[in-house]
């Protein structure tokens, strides 16, 4: 994919200054002066992963400040089909391990493949079929977080 430079996250990661620069499939934080959260990390290399098999609509919500969230962060994206859905849990699942030796806790919706959800301890990632992820509306469900849409990559 080449050189990919891209800042993400909620405007909490881009007032920190962060990027990922992905190279050869090898992700390399660079510091720009501050600290990140493991949870912050992970949700770049989670968006990463979608994003090498080509995740469509990229959404990542910041719940740390949300009453009664289950977890800090959540990772929603879909895939145009069963076997796209499949890739991009696969995709996660492989650039977790790689590049943070992080294994989800658990993993629901194999099978069919019509939604994925990865749970990370700290960040959940749903992954739809178009038509499940509006009507689960999940964005919608917790349209108070913190919100930040990801360039679909071309």
């Amino acid at each position: 994919m080449g050189e990919i430079i891209f800042t993400i996250l909620s405007k909490v990661l881009v007032e920190k200054c962060w990027s990922i620069s992905s190279s050869s499939s090898i992700i390399k934080l660079i510091k720009l002066n501050v600290s990140m959260t493991e949870a912050e990390i992970l949700v770049d290399v989670i968006v990463h992963g979608l994003q090498e098999k080509k995740g469509k609509e990229i959404v990542t919500l910041d719940l740390r400040d949300m009453p009664g969230s289950i977890c800090d962060f959540f990772v929603i994206c879909e895939g145009n089909s069963p076997k796209q859905v499949e890739a991009l849990s696969d995709s996660v699942w492989e650039e977790g391990v790689k590049q943070l030796k992080e294994k989800p806790m658990g993993i629901d919706g194999e099978r069919e493949a019509q939604w994925i959800a990865m749970d990370y301890g700290t960040v959940i990632l749903h992954i739809f079929l178009p038509e499940l992820r509006k009507y689960y509306d999940l964005d919608g469900l917790w349209a108070n977080a913190k919100k930040i849409e990801i360039p679909n990559v071309l």
